[in-house]
């Protein structure tokens, strides 16, 4: 947030792909000769996770550059179902694609993606960094920025249920590949398609946003999010005794 804030957020997303790119080219290279293992395989990980991070971060503070503020609500609602539908078909293609060619081919067509991604956004209108009489020093604007976040009566119960949300969910995301495998009899094209329900729950959702909005406080639409997670999660608890992958599917649907 603060290196969104100080440079170009145009740069910063397209430094941010590129690093993912050289994570994904670097496992193909070790795939390639044989090299690559778990802690390499981890290494790699950290390294796209960090860019993904800083991605995410720049892109919706990018937003207000490309859209007028009348058409922000409408960009921001396109640019969710783009990448609600990136969750949907993302998994499912890719699982298709280790079951039929191995896991080299799906390096090798992230890879390409991901650089085609740094070409598309080196064509994206860019902003100045800010002055640098504007400038703080950055520990400041992150303890300024915590700050404001945690005293707040409505960000605080936010950040509290994000923070045990996203430990929730890469905690599964981290065991449901082998458990769909050994305990849900699923291959590599099922556990990618079971994943895919995600992103499409994601566009459910961001479809039917707007009806729920007419009919439901803006408070209430907020609470629908963790309790549909936690009846995602009693599914998912369910497939222990009901081994199910269309089970399992549907609570990933609900996840999203």
């Amino acid at each position: 947030g603060v290196l969104a804030d100080r440079v170009s957020r145009r740069g910063l997303m397209a430094v941010a792909e590129a690093i993912r790119a050289t994570s994904l080219a670097l496992a193909v290279v070790l795939l390639a000769l044989g090299r690559l293992n778990l802690p390499l395989l981890a290494m790699l990980g950290f390294l796209g996770a960090a860019g993904t991070v800083a991605f995410n971060v720049a892109a919706p503070a990018i937003v207000p550059q490309l859209a007028p503020r009348s058409l922000l609500a409408l960009a921001n609602r396109w640019l969710e179902l783009a990448r609600s539908s990136a969750f949907a078909a993302g998994p499912a293609i890719g699982g298709a694609l280790v079951g039929w060619s191995g896991a080299s081919a799906a390096f090798v067509v992230a890879t390409i993606l991901s650089l085609f991604a740094v070409f598309m956004l080196s064509r994206l209108p860019d902003r100045a960094a800010a002055p640098a009489a504007e400038r703080r020093h950055p520990v400041h604007d992150l303890v300024e920025g915590a700050r404001f976040v945690v005293t707040h009566p409505l960000l605080r119960p936010l950040l509290v249920v994000a923070i045990f949300f996203n430990v929730a969910w890469f905690v599964l995301q981290a065991v449901y590949a082998p458990y769909a495998i050994r305990s849900l009899g699923l291959d590599a094209s099922g556990v990618g398609i079971t994943l895919g329900a995600y992103g499409a729950g994601m566009i459910a959702g961001a479809l039917g946003a707007p009806a729920l909005g007419r009919c439901c406080k803006f408070g209430t639409m907020i609470l629908l999010g963790p309790l549909a997670a936690f009846a995602a999660s009693l599914m998912m608890t369910a497939t222990i005794a009901l081994p199910s992958g269309v089970l399992a599917g549907a609570s990933f649907f609900l996840f999203g």
